[in-house]
């Protein structure tokens, strides 16, 4: 796969004399439904219309051609003056719970047919890959497949697998390569069922991102980046908690013995190094302050295409957030450094 190059952007982008590429690092595809949907609670067009989508026997509403063809998702770009869009496999499909046999060959096979979707539209879409955590040498192997010979361009992970945090020691084979690769790691919740959130739509409102911030927490007191430095993580949803509980875990971690037990470094610092956050707050007025205290080039654009709970225009939440032209080219330009593998097994042949 060709690099992520630099192009002139549509509306809502970069100054006209810095060609740079609006590009959308939060967006979903399930390509080949009859094998993304072998170990998934989802049925395409069972509902009031062909076109409707059921997750466990709720609609998420008319997106079947959104959330399965390629073509369609890229006449939406359009639509909002997007270049470019990141496809990652819906989160829905981690199923960490899975037996490791059944989860590498179907990640391996999503993989493959992510890439084979988006190579039909190499300039607009670019394919993010998956890898079966439950196994952690096996998604280690995977993500050097799928970025050193497939030529994916970053790694989608949960926020827990099964249960499990992600400073479990089980993991270290697959931060190892991940490092080794510099692929960046996007980070997206899963619905984690919670006796308190069965509500109101709680589990994703509420759940999604103290997920997120409890994952975050977890890889900087677990000592992840203080082994693994060179890791670069963004995060949907504006990071979710993480970002406005960071002087919290900072000062936690000033105080208290129990965050320092793996030795790990100060976490507001961590933060501003080692992750990135996405644009999808859902207002502007709180996109401006993530991206007042983090910085323009901590932010990426993410719309959580194609689901209800998207951002349908993200260019213009970012242009009222930030209107100042230049700086929306650098949050275009780190996106593209976000989905530019750095290691030296990024060119490596895989297995």
């Amino acid at each position: 796969m060709a690099n992520v190059e630099e192009t002139r952007t549509g509306a809502g982008g970069a100054d006209a004399g810095a060609a740079v590429a609006s590009i959308d690092l939060h967006c979903h595809l399930l390509p080949e439904p009859e094998r993304s949907l072998a170990y998934l609670p989802v049925e395409l067009g069972t509902g009031r219309d062909e076109d409707e989508v059921l997750y466990r026997g709720a609609s998420v509403g008319p997106i079947r051609r959104l959330l399965t063809d390629p073509a369609v998702a890229v006449r939406a770009m359009d639509e909002v003056g997007l270049e470019r869009r990141a496809m990652s496999i819906a989160p829905l499909s981690y199923r960490y719970d899975l037996p490791a046999e059944e989860a590498i060959g179907w990640h391996r096979g999503l993989n493959d047919a992510l890439v084979e979707a988006c190579g039909a539209h190499p300039d607009r879409l670019v394919p993010i890959a998956i890898v079966p955590l439950q196994d952690a040498a096996a998604a280690a192997e995977e993500a050097r497949r799928a970025v050193g010979r497939l030529g994916m361009r970053g790694i989608e992970i949960g926020t827990h697998v099964a249960g499990r945090n992600l400073d479990s020691p089980e993991l270290e084979p697959f931060w190892i390569a991940a490092e080794e690769l510099g692929a960046a790691v996007f980070i997206h919740p899963e619905h984690t069922p919670n006796p308190r959130w069965p509500d109101y739509y709680l589990i994703n409102l509420v759940g999604n991102p103290v997920e997120t911030g409890v994952a975050v927490a977890s890889l900087i007191f677990g000592g992840v980046l203080d082994r693994h430095p060179g890791l670069r993580f963004w995060l949907a949803h504006g990071g979710g908690v993480a970002p406005w509980v960071a002087g919290r875990l900072r000062h936690g971690w000033s105080v208290r013995d129990e965050p320092r037990v793996q030795g790990a470094g100060n976490p507001l610092e961590i933060v501003a190094s080692n992750f990135w956050f996405d644009s999808l707050t859902h207002d502007a007025g709180i996109l401006a302050a993530l991206i007042q205290r983090f910085g323009v080039e901590r932010v990426v654009v993410g719309s959580d295409y194609p689901f209800d709970m998207a951002d349908a225009r993200p260019l213009e939440t970012l242009e009222r957030a930030l209107p100042d032209e230049s700086a929306r080219g650098t949050v275009h330009r780190t996106a593209m450094e976000l989905l530019e593998p750095r290691g030296d097994g990024a060119g490596a042949a895989g297995s």
